[in-house]
């Protein structure tokens, strides 16, 4: 997909990112996830669909 549409996938992905660790976590005491990027790419922080999102959660 374009840049665009995945832009516009992105809340459809975090919700299904956010539905798994719910699922998980409610089965396992430690998740361990690795992201992709860096915490120091802010242009990130905002749309990013796991990094700092799942990190919060």
């Amino acid at each position: 997909m374009d840049a665009m549409d995945y832009h516009k996938f992105k809340p459809r992905v975090k919700k299904v990112v956010m539905e798994s660790y719910k699922w998980l976590a409610g089965r396992y005491e430690l998740i361990v996830m690795e992201g992709a990027g860096s915490y120091c790419e802010m242009n990130l922080k905002e749309n990013d669909p796991v990094n700092f999102s799942i990190a919060k959660a």
